[in-house]
């Protein structure tokens, strides 16, 4: 009678002990996540779009200028960021689903820039308009996942690094 109690604890505290183990793990991944692999990616982001931003808006000059800067170095680094986004799969499902959901906005973004660069050079001005909708739909769902990423490491106790952020 005394052997199954005792069995009984010992598998109580081996539970209790993998489960902190656990959690301590998955906060590792995830604040590895914030200060080490997503402000890397945001990096090359950051600057896919400060070259759209060099030629566009304001400061847009042509639509020569624009289809080289969109066809010559926004999309191949895009295309690339999501290549190397792709290969940064967290263990965490939670983290994991996050991360999906990041990459699925970049490839919303270089879908939208590739629309672009086949609206310019077909001399499409709705095509154009769609494709800078469908940028402005990209800032939104990237807002969203900041915000869900936000919110998770808040939960955590994890604190997520202006690097990680959308600026």
């Amino acid at each position: 009678m005394r052997l199954p109690a005792v069995l009984l604890l010992l598998l109580a505290f081996v539970c209790i002990a993998t489960g902190g183990c656990m959690r301590e793990k998955q906060d590792t991944e995830l604040s590895r996540y914030v200060t080490e692999i997503l402000p890397r990616l945001r990096s090359i982001e950051r600057g896919a779009l400060a070259e759209y931003e060099k030629v566009s808006g304001e400061r847009y000059e042509d639509d020569a200028a624009l289809f080289d800067a969109l066809r010559m170095v926004v999309v191949p680094a895009l295309t690339g960021l999501i290549s190397t986004a792709e290969i940064a799969r967290p263990e965490m499902d939670a983290l994991r689903h996050l991360h999906a959901s990041y990459v699925a906005v970049l490839e919303k973004e270089l879908s939208a820039f590739q629309l672009y660069v086949v609206s310019l050079d077909q001399q499409d001005a709705d095509g154009q308009q769609r494709a800078i909708d469908q940028l402005r739909d990209a800032k939104e769902l990237m807002g969203a996942f900041e915000r869900r990423l936000k919110e998770f490491c808040a939960e955590r106790g994890v604190t997520m690094p202006p690097s990680a952020q959308e600026s």
